[in-house]
């Protein structure tokens, strides 16, 4: 049983081994030369390739569609309590 335990700790080890070295690339934090990022940023759902935007979005959708068609409750707290 101790050899196996042994193997197990020789075989993360290495595994650990292989996975840090992956991690050792640093990007860089600059721009490069002649490069300005200063300005106001916003995505543009339209234009990006990202396949989770669309995605959110009809999720989102429907989440909203559903809530709207829910019976409205009034609320079990007053805003006189609130107020307090």
């Amino acid at each position: 049983m101790s050899s196996v335990r042994g193997a197990a700790s020789l075989l993360c080890a290495a595994a650990c081994l292989l996975l840090g070295s992956c991690a050792g690339t640093r990007l860089s934090t600059t721009a490069p030369a002649g490069v300005s990022l200063a300005g106001t940023w916003r995505l543009d759902p339209a234009a990006s390739d990202d396949p989770l935007l669309s995605a959110r979005s009809a999720a989102y959708s429907q989440s909203f569609t559903r809530r709207e068609g829910e019976p409205k409750e009034p609320s079990a707290v007053s805003t006189a309590e609130t107020e307090k």
